[in-house]
Parts: C-alpha cells; sequence; structure tokens
C-alpha cells in the first residue's frame, strides 16, 4: 500500500513479484494485479485495465480505487470512479463511491464537474457535505451560491441533515460564531441521540466532528493552546483530518515547524497542501522533499480549470527557485 500511495514503482515492482504468487486466485490478487496495472502499466495495459472496470467484482473495486490516490495516478482514479458510478451495484454504495468522487474532482481540479453534480442534485448528500467541506478548508475557489443551495437542499432533513458539518464549518470561517455553534450543539445532541439508539459506531464520528469544530472555534477565538491539545487528541483518538490540518495551522505559526510537517504528512500526498507542505519543508532545510510537494500541484492540476492556475504558477515557480538554487 504504501509503494502505491507513494507512488514508487520500484518498490511496488519488487513487491508484487512476491504478492503476486502468494495472492494467485484470491480478491486481494485481483484487485492488487488490477490496481498494478492501472498505476504502473505502460498505456496500453493501462488502457485494458481501465476497460475492465466495468466488470470486475465490486469487491475488488473498492479495494483499487483507494490505491490510485497519489496525484500521478489522480487522472486515473478520476475515470475509475466515473465508472464506479455507472455500474448497477452504485445505488446501493453512493455514499461511499460519492465522497471518492467528489475527492477526485478536486484532486484534478475540476472544479466545474463538481459544481454540476451538486447543483444537480446527482452527487449523494453525505458525499457533498464531506466534499464541499474539504474545498472550505483548502480555500478552493468555488462560488458561495454552490455551497447555499447545497446548504438549502440539505435543510429540511431528519436527524440534523447530512450537510450540518459544512454548515458549521462554514459558519466557523466566515465569522457567523452565533450560527456554527447552533449547528455545533445540534451535532452534539445527535450524537448523543444516535448512542441512546445503540449506533455507537455514528455516535462516535459525530463527536470527534464536534470536538474538531469546538476546538477550531477555539482556535478562532485565540485559544490556540486549548485548540491544540484538542485537535491532537480528536486526531490521536479518531483521526478527524480536518484536526490534523488545524494542528498544523498552529504549530507552524508557534514555529514548532517539525511537528507541524508531520500533521500535514497525515493528508497524504494531494495538491490540496502541496504548496503548504512545501514551504514547510523549505523552512525545516529539506529541499528534496518541497521540491516533492511543491510538484504534487502541477502533477494533479496541469489541467485543472482556470481558476487553480495561479496555484499551479505558484508552484512552479517554487520548484524552478528551489532547482536554481540546486545548481548554484
Amino acid at each position: 500500500d504504501l509503494a502505491f500511495t507513494s507512488a514508487d514503482k520500484t518498490a511496488a515492482d519488487s513487491l508484487m513479484r512476491r504478492f503476486e504468487p502468494a495472492t494467485a486466485g484470491s480478491d486481494y490478487g485481483e484487485a492488487y494485479s488490477t490496481a498494478y496495472a492501472l498505476a504502473f502499466g505502460d498505456s496500453i495495459t493501462r488502457a485494458r485495465a481501465l476497460a475492465g472496470l466495468g466488470s470486475i467484482p465490486f469487491y475488488a473495486y473498492r479495494r483499487i480505487i483507494p490505491l490510485l490516490g497519489h496525484p500521478r495516478f489522480a487522472r486515473t482514479q478520476a475515470e475509475a470512479f466515473r465508472i464506479a458510478r455507472s455500474r448497477p451495484e452504485y445505488e446501493t454504495v453512493a455514499a461511499t463511491v460519492d465522497f471518492g468522487y467528489g475527492q477526485s474532482l478536486l484532486l484534478t481540479g475540476k472544479l466545474g464537474t463538481l459544481t454540476e453534480v451538486v447543483e444537480t442534485g446527482s452527487m449523494n448528500p453525505a458525499a457533498v457535505s464531506q466534499t464541499l467541506s474539504i474545498a472550505t478548508l483548502t480555500d478552493l475557489p468555488i462560488p458561495s451560491a454552490v455551497y447555499d443551495g447545497a446548504l438549502s437542499a440539505g435543510s429540511g432533513d431528519p436527524a440534523l441533515g447530512p450537510m450540518a458539518a459544512l454548515a458549521a464549518i462554514r459558519a466557523l470561517e466566515s465569522g457567523d460564531r452565533r450560527s456554527a455553534r447552533e449547528t455545533i450543539e445540534g451535532l452534539r445532541a445527535g450524537a448523543g441521540a444516535m448512542l441512546a439508539a445503540g449506533d455507537s459506531a455514528t455516535a462516535r464520528l459525530l463527536t470527534g466532528v464536534v470536538r474538531g469544530l469546538d476546538a477550531r472555534d477555539a482556535m478562532l477565538q485565540g485559544r490556540r493552546a486549548e485548540a491544540l491539545a484538542e485537535l491532537e487528541a480528536v486526531y490521536r483518538e479518531m483521526g478527524f483530518p480536518a484536526a490534523a490540518a488545524w494542528a498544523a495551522e498552529i504549530l507552524a505559526e508557534q514555529g514548532d515547524t517539525d511537528r507541524a510537517i508531520r500533521y500535514l504528512e497525515q493528508l497524504g500526498a494531494s495538491p490540496l497542501v502541496g504548496l503548504g507542505l512545501g514551504e514547510l519543508y523549505e523552512k525545516a532545510g529539506r529541499p528534496e522533499e518541497a521540491l516533492e510537494a511543491y510538484g504534487w500541484v502541477p502533477l494533479a492540476w496541469g489541467s485543472a480549470d482556470p481558476a487553480l492556475q495561479p496555484r499551479v504558477a505558484e508552484a512552479r515557480q517554487a520548484i524552478a527557485r528551489l532547482e536554481g538554487l540546486g545548481r548554484d
């Protein structure tokens, strides 16, 4: 898995020589062999593997897509999600598939496509909430009307609705603390109701979100030490991704660059964190890793929507500067 997530073909080649004989005929064998063809195969091999995704067993399919998360495979992963959404099984697993599909649209910079699927209601509401929350936290240039439409569409849902976390995040980030607190308290009550009903897994998930949002509120109110302690605890206990990003922000402000890096690294290779992580690597005197992080941006967003091209240009300028320093 690490070989895939770091796009390390040398390691993948070595491991697959042992992995394939050991898993031949199993679910894992089928999934990883296909993923290897998609990630590291030549253009013909990759095309054949993509063509076969329409008929491969869905249990194998669901193992394949997460292995294609590196920016180097972003367009292949996006195509795999497109195929997944056309399969007969899609309706029964829409929330899971659409969450990944939404992320793939962000990771390939297809914000126009994201806007279209949100506005037409063709993406699962929970996935819309998660995807737009990520877009908010990474300050992607998505029109406010898209958020307003999504939040309006989800406002009447019982059990808080799938848009509640997005509403809280949007309110916090825009400075509407009163609305944010009302929504957060609603989520807290919802977590209690879920626990009382015996749904401890959902209750635990909601509790993690609430704790993260409480910490972000404290952070925005200037209570940085309190926020950091809670964000680190939430991430350690529940793996809430936003908690890692917010903790990294505080640590970077405090000059604790190495710890900030460790938190941002938890979010994986992504154009969403490439610029920020590249800057931190530079501050830490790690130019080779900075080059790699900056490189994720043009790699994934080179053909992205025009609104993201300024970030691509910024990353390319940083790469050129570092490469120039390396030749001095």
